[in-house]
């Protein structure tokens, strides 16, 4: 997908309410928390549940602009992997513990921000930049998330520049559901001609009770690409809620 993507106009011709999951604001009110948990699994047939991981997000609304989060699930980096640090079954890794802000300088954009370490096996620290971004219209939406992450330590073992450019293209029918299909670009800058993946997924969300939602998404990590593999794709369940904790 192109990077243009992320530099599109945005403009929200709908007043997004507390159902709304498509078109709501990128970032939170103040005072606003929001928390996720998500279960992921390696949906590989001959390696089925291994791994298997669970791992909890939490953003809170500083300010009616800016969001902070401490993060852990591969979802929050808009990655596909099973493989986080609460493990159930079969992790090979200690890694992914994130520290995230994001700035609102429109209703529907956000320059962000994530300090990272992606593992400890070695130390492998690194610093994210780019935005969250979202056109909105009616029941349709999409958003960007595209970042370049540099690495600050043992850049030769494995944690080399970056960078990540996933797309998202979602519809919600009713109040109470939507479906999302995602897609996008990830590789290391080092390989980005030739060496990169093309990450795929399919998404379903619903809102059954204020202020729960539930996501189920089962994604490839490079369906298409140089690196395709149809084999290796994930399944992660996301259960998560936001909540008014101070006015």
């Amino acid at each position: 997908m192109r990077a243009l993507l992320a530099l599109m106009s945005f403009a929200s011709l709908a007043h997004a309410d507390s159902d709304d999951m498509v078109g709501r604001a990128i970032v939170l009110d103040r005072g606003q928390l929001e928390g996720q948990l998500t279960l992921a699994l390696n949906a590989r047939t001959a390696r089925y549940g291994e791994p298997t991981s669970i791992s909890p997000d939490a953003w809170f609304g500083a300010t009616s602009e800016l969001t902070v989060g401490i993060t852990h699930s591969a979802r929050s980096v808009d990655e596909i992997d099973a493989d986080r640090p609460l493990c159930v079954n079969g992790c090979s890794a200690d890694h992914s513990f994130a520290i995230d802000a994001r700035y609102r300088v429109h209703r529907l954009l956000a320059p962000r921000m994530r300090l990272v370490l992606r593992d400890t096996d070695p130390w492998k620290p690194a610093v994210t930049v780019g935005a969250l971004a979202r056109w909105h219209h009616g029941r349709f939406a999409i958003t960007s998330d595209p970042y370049l992450r540099v690495g600050l330590a043992n850049t030769d073992r494995g944690n080399r520049a970056a960078i990540n450019i996933p797309v998202w293209f979602a519809v919600q029918p009713t109040c109470k559901w939507m479906a999302a299909l995602r897609l996008g670009y990830d590789s290391s800058l080092a390989v980005a001609r030739d060496g990169y993946r093309a990450p795929v997924a399919l998404i379903a969300g619903v809102h059954p009770i204020a202020p729960l939602e539930i996501f189920v998404e089962l994604g490839y990590r490079s369906l298409i690409g140089p690196q395709h593999e149809y084999r290796e794709r994930v399944v992660m369940i996301t259960a998560g809620w936001r909540q008014l904790v101070r006015p």
